[in-house]
């Protein structure tokens, strides 16, 4: 079998990516590393091949180094892919025994929220809902001399801890006097032990949790949902089993949500991606500003995509085997993982030890409480007066 002299290795033209919108095809300094250390175990002359973003690709939605080794521009490449059976037909794979898993990534709500969230939606509906019907039949079925307002003012302040005037000295006053005590009470006492926990330790947890939740925002919501241009993931929720990520597929499909420079994870759109590169920026820790899902969309084995007939491929697997074997692996991703934790300070972390005054922002909350507060005793007031 004719070889060449030099080994061509395809790679990217950056370095590194740290923000979660870029894609996943860069070459880390971990892939780098890794590439070093084979290539110089193996001893052979290599150079290095770039290629660059969003380069037109001609085998359907294989990525641009696999592109490239099929059309025999480049002999291989260090950056790990999912093996799927598209690609397999046209490069062979040399495995790392490393697995991977496709999930989302969604930013944070702020902490100034949090008091909103402590019930959800459908709880406050009814909530709400109840507090607007009650005092009504109240009313009418006590026939009560006081307002409708003034019934459900006082039916608030129940809610609040205050106490309800005593009217009538009849059973049906009493019944229903006592079933609101005991539901305000109860309400009280859920909202508060909520919130005494979000003090402790804050939620910071986005609307949407997996995938099904992300199709419903989609759709109902107004969310976006961001891929990867020329993704395999984008033919898996197309094809998908599930009617909640088929349509989740087209809608990314329809509006075009691929990866760009003006892509923005926010608290009301996400990005699909691997989980490997996802965690970096997002997940339970107080200084990543990015939530990470726990629900995975794809389970597969990462590889290192190699030209079919190439003449080192049994040598070059023999040392990637002896190199992941041998833990050596596992201590270059630990190592650039607490590089890369160290590394970026805007991802927010909080490297002060010392606790911090609070802050407006922090109190935005309270303020906000206090002002509708004020506004409910405007609006009673000039109820009073007319």
């Amino acid at each position: 079998m004719e070889c060449s002299r030099t080994i061509r290795v395809a790679t990217a033209l950056t370095t590194q990516a740290s923000n979660i919108g870029e894609s996943s095809r860069y070459l880390s300094m971990l892939e780098e590393k890794f590439s070093v250390l084979v290539l110089e175990a193996l001893k052979k002359p290599y150079e290095w091949i770039p290629f660059k973003e969003h380069r037109p690709s001609s085998g359907g939605n294989w990525t641009d180094p696999v592109d490239m080794i099929h059309k025999g521009e480049a002999d291989l490449s260090f950056n790990l892919f999912s093996m799927t059976e598209s690609r397999n037909n046209v490069v062979d794979f040399i495995p790392v025994y490393m697995t991977d898993d496709q999930t989302f990534a969604i930013k944070k709500v702020p902490l100034s929220l949090d008091f909103v969230q402590l019930f959800d939606f459908p709880t406050w509906i009814l909530t709400l809902s109840a507090l607007l019907v009650v005092p009504f039949i109240f009313r009418v079925l006590l026939n009560t001399k006081y307002s409708y307002l003034h019934t459900m003012i006082e039916f608030l302040g129940c809610v609040l801890g205050q106490s309800m005037r005593a009217e009538k000295n009849s059973f049906k006053y009493t019944v229903m006097v006592s079933s609101w005590s005991c539901f305000a009470k109860l309400l009280a006492i859920c909202y508060s032990a909520a919130l005494f926990s979000v003090l402790a330790v804050p939620l910071q947890n986005p609307n949407v949790r997996n995938f099904e939740e992300l199709s419903d925002a989609v759709t109902k919501e107004n969310y976006k949902c961001f891929i990867q241009d020329k993704s395999v993931l984008l033919d898996l929720l197309i094809h998908h089993e599930k009617e909640e990520l088929r349509h989740l597929g087209e809608k990314v499909a329809g509006h075009r949500w691929f990866f760009s420079e003006s892509a923005q994870v926010d608290t009301d759109s996400a990005v699909v991606s691997s989980r490997r590169v996802l965690q970096r920026v997002a997940g339970g820790k107080h200084w990543k500003k990015y939530f990470l899902s726990g629900d995975i969309l794809q389970l597969s084995n990462l590889a290192m995509p190699v030209r079919k007939g190439f003449c080192h491929q049994h040598r070059l697997q023999t040392l990637v085997s002896r190199v992941d074997n041998g833990g050596l692996l596992a201590k270059l991703m630990r190592e650039e993982g607490f590089k890369f934790w160290a590394r970026f300070s805007e991802l927010e972390r909080d490297e002060n030890p010392e606790q911090k005054p609070l802050s407006c922002y922090d109190l935005i909350g309270v303020f906000i409480t206090y002002l509708l507060g004020i506004s409910l005793s405007l609006i009673v007031f000039a109820y009073e007066l007319c």
